[in-house]
């Protein structure tokens, strides 16, 4: 599978998962800001993103404030192999 395919596909989902969460009433995206969020769905992340193989960024920047919650996410990520970061 080309990158291509593969950023098309992970769009692709994501676009899915997005309406799915609308129309359920709920939405999943939060931010590492929200200390209370963060605080209580900190060990749920963590186990979710543990076997991450492949991660895809899309248009985000890694600012200075959120530094310390980015290291601690890539540090759990124990799998990781690769990282693709599309140029704008």
């Amino acid at each position: 599978m080309s990158n291509e395919q593969l950023l098309s596909k992970v769009l692709e989902q994501y676009v899915n998962f997005v309406n799915s969460a609308y129309s359920d009433g709920r939405f999943y995206l939060h931010f590492a800001w929200e200390q209370d969020y963060f605080n209580n769905q900190s060990a749920k992340l963590f186990s979710n993103i543990a076997d991450t193989k492949v991660l895809v960024v899309i248009g985000y920047s890694f600012p200075f404030f959120n530094r310390e919650i980015d290291r601690e996410i890539f540090r759990r990520m124990e799998k990781l192999e690769r990282i693709y970061i599309p140029r704008s």
